[in-house]
């Protein structure tokens, strides 16, 4: 009796066995899919950014149809200072050569980012107009009140020097004025998204940036 319990179990033991070298050895001549859909999904990926990147590229190239100035250069943002809310931006080039202190950038859709102050080889520095440094002339398009736009902090923009008494409509146009130094004129600029009377002589109106500088990515460089 008691050898045929240990037959009974040796038997189931092999048993297990089998099956576990069985199971093993099909693991190991099974097709790595893995990596194979990882790659697939990765070429795939790579070919839309690639599509997106063309499109924005043709954009840039119409770009002088639809607004005024002519393309000095055309870059790719490397690097935005700080990233969101940027103030400063590098641009890598291959047309630096025909950048210089004072050019205009603009994003793709021809919306003002900032200016050029500095360039060295194919890199080039962009102040933005998120920059606290940065004051720009600028006039509201439907009133055509003039002030200077300079940066309110986080998120939003301000027009300095608009008199109480005007009232410039939220939800107005705001573009480069005639009377800018650094930027060419009527460059989209925002649109008003408040107005309101100040404790003292000027309105405090905020900005909301025409760009998107959250997902910049290329900019033309114009003059």
């Amino acid at each position: 009796m008691l050898w045929k319990f240990q037959k009974e179990f040796i038997f189931s033991l092999l048993l297990l066995i089998s099956i576990f070298l069985f199971r093993l050895k099909a693991d190991a001549v099974k097709p790595k899919e893995t990596p194979i859909a990882t790659l697939i999904n990765y070429r795939d990926s790579a070919t839309r950014e690639l599509s997106l990147e063309n499109e924005r590229l043709r954009g840039l190239l119409n770009l002088p149809k639809r607004k005024s100035g002519t393309i000095a250069a055309i870059g790719e943002v490397l690097t935005l200072d700080p990233i969101g809310w940027p103030s400063w931006l590098t641009v890598e080039t291959n047309q630096a050569d025909r950048v210089r202190p004072g050019l205009t950038a603009l994003d793709a859709s021809g919306n003002l980012v900032g200016h050029v102050v500095e360039k060295e080889g194919k890199h080039v520095k962009v102040m933005t107009i998120l920059n606290p440094q940065s004051r720009v002339s600028v006039s509201v398009q439907e009133s055509r009140e003039l002030g200077i736009l300079e940066s309110a902090g986080l998120l939003s923009l301000t027009i300095g020097y608009v008199p109480n008494d005007n009232s410039p409509r939220v939800g107005s146009a705001v573009v480069t004025s005639k009377l800018s130094h650094n930027y060419l004129s009527g460059i989209p600029v925002g649109t008003i998204q408040s107005s309101k009377a100040g404790k003292g002589f000027f309105r405090k109106i905020l900005v909301r940036p025409s760009a998107n500088f959250s997902s910049l990515e290329e900019v033309v460089i114009v003059y």
